[in-house]
């Protein structure tokens, strides 16, 4: 009984060990995390600028005083930094926002040309972290899914391919198979969660959900002429595709399938909905963390020596 279970232990164990520790991921999919994380932070700063003062300033939409009301003492925040700024340097509200966004801007090239990677991400994390909290009531998914990814990018080794720190430092061999299984659980996580709390409910059932969020005032008309089944439809499809992604996304089959259906609900969510930014961030870890190229098109089949649980060498037959 007891050489059994341990038999079954091992084999667990080599299972366990070939599904994170085998090297069969390419080192592409984090490099291109890392430069299509940089350009769409890049491109939603540049969005929002002229919106700057009116989001985030003393006397803005919000004032800050009103919304530092519900924000914790000791998070980081642009307004502190502001302030901080018109103290110690004497710069007027206006320089001193301008000047935290040009650092910003400055960090995120960096991260994007991978110079100093580590350094750049972790400055671009706190950044980001300030100018979310700050303006937490304009926030919604996709702020904190960059602060997630960015986390990642913090500890994940995204500046060892396509980088200039490629060209100025030695890297040793790293094996990226772990980190993508990282971005894999993590997204099944994500989207589980996400479907079945829309089973729960009725409205992603009937379609009511699908119809509140696209006619509002901001998006076509259009929509107010499309038959009700149709929203239906696009609520079913929705609960399907976000809580069989577990399943579907991991079996090789059906792997591209369902790849490309979750892209082109997200596809749907940029142009119906008006959200390309959160679009963009879903389809870009959808695609480093499942796309095949991200992987080796053979397997080898390999061995494992048991002499340690984490330091496991595969030896190729």
């Amino acid at each position: 009984m007891y050489s059994q279970v341990k038999n079954i232990f091992r084999k667990f164990n080599a299972a366990v060990c070939q599904y994170f520790f085998a090297a069969t991921c390419l080192a592409s999919p984090l490099f291109v995390l890392r430069i299509g994380l940089g350009m769409i932070m890049c491109l939603q700063f540049i969005h929002l600028f002229p919106d700057l003062m009116g989001l985030l300033s003393k006397n803005g939409i919000v004032k800050q005083d009103i919304a530092n009301v519900q924000l914790a003492v000791n998070l980081i925040s642009s307004d502190k930094i502001v302030n901080l700024l018109m103290v110690h340097f004497k710069m007027d509200e206006i320089a001193s926002l301008h000047l935290l966004g040009s650092i910003y801007i400055g960090c995120l090239l960096f991260f994007v040309a991978g110079l100093f990677t580590r350094t750049s991400a972790i400055l671009c994390w706190l950044l980001h972290l300030a100018f979310v909290n700050s303006g937490f009531l304009f926030t919604y998914g996709v702020d904190y899914f960059i602060t997630m990814l960015l986390f990642y990018c913090i500890i994940f080794p995204v500046g060892r391919e396509f980088s200039l720190d490629k060209l100025l430092f030695k890297y040793k061999p790293v094996n990226h198979t772990p980190y993508i299984r990282a971005l894999q659980i993590h997204l099944c996580i994500v989207y589980l969660v996400s479907g079945v709390s829309k089973a729960a409910g009725i409205n992603w059932w009937n379609g009511v959900s699908v119809y509140k969020a696209v006619n509002r005032p901001n998006v076509a008309a259009f929509f107010l002429h499309v038959p009700h089944m149709v929203y239906v439809v696009s609520g079913i499809a929705t609960v399907v595709i976000e809580v069989l992604y577990v399943f579907f996304i991991n079996y090789n089959k059906t792997k591209k399938l369902w790849l490309y259906l979750t892209c082109s609900m997200h596809l749907g969510i940029a142009l119906f909905l008006q959200l390309p930014y959160f679009a963009a961030i879903m389809m870009l870890l959808n695609m480093v963390a499942f796309y095949y190229p991200a992987q080796l098109s053979i397997r080898p089949k390999a061995k494992f020596h048991y002499s340690s649980f984490v330091k496991i060498t595969p030896v190729v037959e």
